[in-house]
């Protein structure tokens, strides 16, 4: 699409592989705010702090912004609170168009600034896409991949012997990270999609029109395509799973979510290699909503 044509070079993988260093600091810098204490919640700690940072150096907005991005997120995720939705979309618009005409005056090296400059066919994105698009980076930029940070390491060290293989083998990286995507992806559901035709599909009549969701997280456990799927295999290969989706919505951001998982695991594995659950998984609770799984918190201990 047009709008996706505008963005994706900004995504490309030597573009975000530009970004290492910078993931690497902000990495060091959270594990270092707690590491004295031999204990942390990794959610709190790492897992959600990290993408703020990075997609607010990428779209060019000051750090202090990611509190308010998470508070926007959260009210879009949580089902059942109409008015905070509405409320957060409207504060998030306000700041946004705020941001935009600053940057208009001002114009940075960062993505907002080139959105801003960007031609199609010789036509500017619109005020309202501007704001539009931003909210979709800032929102699906962070809150994935705390979800796929909190639920690779609760795989890895439940059972443990998963982070020991790793710690013996960091070659098979990678391929984990592939695999704990698989696993227990941070996204449940795929986009919306509507019916061309009638058809019937597991004995369920669907018709032309019909809006349908398609479980991202059923399709990746499907034996037929994943030997022993319910279990986590960290050499799995080939791992064609649909953690990213699929056709025309696959996920833009690819090689970002896969460049910090990189360097979080690479630097846990590293600086933390002692890492435990704090806690029995029993005791862990999950987010109550069908948008993200991501847990409420992930305590471990150094």
């Amino acid at each position: 699409t047009r709008l996706r044509r505008l963005v994706a070079p900004a995504f490309t993988r030597r573009a975000i592989e530009g970004l290492r260093p910078s993931v690497q600091a902000h990495t060091d810098a959270l594990i270092d705010a707690v590491y004295p204490a031999g204990e942390a919640d990794l959610l709190a700690a790492l897992a959600l702090p990290l993408p703020l940072r990075v997609i607010c150096d990428l779209l060019g907005l000051p750090a202090s912004a990611g509190a308010q991005i998470a508070s926007w997120t959260d009210a879009l995720l949580i089902p059942g609170r109409p008015r905070a939705i509405l409320d957060a979309m409207r504060q998030a618009e306000a700041q946004l168009r705020d941001v935009i005409t600053h940057k208009r005056r001002h114009p940075a090296d960062d993505l907002l600034s080139t959105l801003i400059e960007a031609r199609d066919a010789d036509d500017r994105l619109t005020e309202d896409e501007l704001v539009s698009l931003a909210f979709i980076l800032l929102a699906a930029g962070h809150d994935t991949t705390a979800s796929m940070v909190c639920n690779g390491i609760l795989a890895l060290l439940d059972p443990r012997m998963h982070w020991e293989r790793l710690l013996a083998q960091p070659a098979l990286l990678s391929t984990a990270i592939e695999e704990l995507l698989r696993f227990d992806g941070p996204l449940p559901l795929a986009i919306r999609r509507f019916a061309t035709a009638d058809l019937e599909l597991g004995g369920v009549h669907i018709a032309a029109g019909d809006s349908v969701l398609l479980s991202l997280a059923a399709a990746n456990r499907d034996p037929r395509h994943f030997p022993c799927a319910d279990e986590v295999v960290l050499d799995r290969a080939p791992n064609p799973h649909l953690s990213f989706g699929r056709g025309t919505h696959r996920c833009l951001g690819i090689p970002l979510a896969r460049l910090q998982a990189d360097v979080v695991f690479a630097t846990l594995l590293r600086r933390t290699p002692k890492i435990e659950l704090a806690v029995p998984t029993s005791q862990l609770t999950w987010r109550p909503t069908h948008r993200t799984r991501r847990l409420e918190a992930l305590p471990v201990t150094f």
